[in-house]
């Protein structure tokens, strides 16, 4: 489970950069904000927020 957590993390921080700067790398489908990008910055959000407090959780777990 805990390289999932860090897998989550990353792609979810590479989703998040892919939806915000679609338009500058030119894979966005029509000039401005979309709703496509918005969303796939949402689910890159999200997924970074559960990566991160999946792994702030296990750190702060005390070790036996």
């Amino acid at each position: 489970m805990r390289a999932l957590d860090w897998v989550a993390l990353v792609a979810g921080t590479a989703l998040a950069i892919l939806g915000l700067t679609a338009d500058l790398i030119n894979v966005g489908g029509f000039p401005g904000f979309g709703w496509k990008q918005g969303l796939l910055t949402a689910a890159g959000l999200v997924l970074v927020a559960v990566g991160a407090v999946r792994i702030v959780r296990r750190e702060r777990q005390p070790r036996p």
